[in-house]
């Protein structure tokens, strides 16, 4: 058995590893957390990354200037996802994915392009701060879709993830794409989300484009 101690840090390790959602799902749940079951619901979905080729930058910053640099965009990044009410899914390389509207929430798609809003602020302020150091400075690429989606427990008996997938997801992994390659826009929001503001949008709009897995053309917003 493990001692009070143990269970703090272990409690703590999933919380930081996993992610506190993933905490509190287990303790909710016990066993039943475990069983592959994931339920149908309606949230917004982003994804964050930046633009241009960061093995170039890896090669301008030293190994403990890389680590202050990466923990440096990430902290903004996952600060900028909590403090508006979202969920961070996971970290890939130096792009970050998370949801809003897992508490049912009615007005996630509103926190979700005000995050982001925050977002393209706060890099422009921690630019500041590299170029002050001499690093290379960020261009923020995000994207974000609204819809239904598959939230739940995914996985094997070897190993498991809380985690969302759907085609919602999809779309905005590709508009974080486009954000990055195809648009000088650092925000890209399809109409999913775009509709879901109703009278309180004042998102611009930027294009319509057919995305790759998709029958029907998205059109494309800005902040």
């Amino acid at each position: 058995m493990f001692g009070s101690r143990e269970n703090d840090l272990l409690r703590k390790a999933l919380a930081l590893y996993a992610g506190d959602h993933v905490l509190q799902h287990v303790l909710r749940n016990g066993e039943r957390a475990f069983v592959v079951d994931p339920a149908d619901i309606d949230l917004t979905v982003m994804f964050v990354d930046v633009a241009g080729n960061f093995s170039e930058i890896r090669e301008d910053l030293t190994p403990n200037e890389l680590n202050e640099f990466m923990a440096s965009f990430l902290e903004v990044t996952t600060n900028g996802i909590v403090e508006s009410g979202g969920t961070v899914d996971m970290y890939v390389g130096d792009s970050t994915s998370a949801w809003w509207g897992a508490k049912e929430e009615k007005d996630h798609a509103q926190s979700a392009v005000r995050c982001a809003r925050q977002l393209v602020a706060e890099m422009s302020r921690l630019n500041q701060t590299f170029q002050g150091k001499g690093w290379p400075t960020l261009r923020l690429c995000v994207g974000i879709a609204s819809g239904r989606v598959r939230l739940g427990t995914y996985g094997t008996s070897k190993r498991l993830r809380y985690s969302v997938l759907g085609d919602t997801v999809n779309l905005s992994s590709r508009l974080c794409g486009l954000a990055a390659g195809h648009y000088p826009h650092a925000v890209l929001v399809a109409d999913s989300t775009q509709k879901r503001l109703g009278a309180s949008s004042s998102l611009v709009p930027v294009d319509t484009v057919r995305v790759k897995g998709r029958d029907e053309p998205v059109q494309l917003f800005t902040v």
